[in-house]
């Protein structure tokens, strides 16, 4: 009688540590995933102060841009050559550009379908290309404003 008290004993407390063990799993799991949601939205957050700020420096691109090419016309009309540099500073100004507009177009902004995980590789992905756009635009500003004067 008392191995079978002992066997349904040690039985209970198995089945006691197994459902502590799924409930702490359980919890380890909820607080995974919420690091990971959690982790989305900072990230997400990044990838857009990082878009607004390059989207800022539209402007400035377009203005340089405008002037450039109001130089080269004078130039043309002049019958002036239009010096390499300031035709590579239009060019790199519309490249510029052109991946700003393209980055956006391809943007995912919702991400619907996609789990947590998806989402937290997708925006790693993206901060490296819209980083990569921003440095561009910023280079190009870089390299036409000496020639526009």
């Amino acid at each position: 009688m008392l191995r079978k008290k002992l066997g349904v004993l040690s039985t209970s407390t198995l089945a006691i540590g197994l459902l502590l063990s799924a409930c702490q799993s359980g919890g380890n799991q909820a607080a995974e995933k919420s690091k990971i949601a959690d982790s989305v939205k900072m990230l997400n957050k990044e990838v857009m102060e990082i878009h607004d700020a390059a989207m800022g420096k539209m402007i400035t691109i377009r203005n340089l841009k405008q002037e450039l090419g109001q130089n080269s016309d004078s130039l043309q009309k002049l019958k002036q050559p239009v010096p390499p540099t300031l035709l590579q500073a239009m060019n790199q100004l519309d490249s510029a550009n052109a991946a700003m507009n393209t980055w956006m177009e391809e943007f995912d902004f919702d991400m619907e379908g996609k789990t947590d995980a998806e989402k937290l590789s997708y925006l790693k992905e993206e901060l490296v290309k819209v980083t990569n756009v921003k440095l561009m635009m910023e280079n190009s500003i870089e390299q036409a404003k000496p020639i526009e004067k």
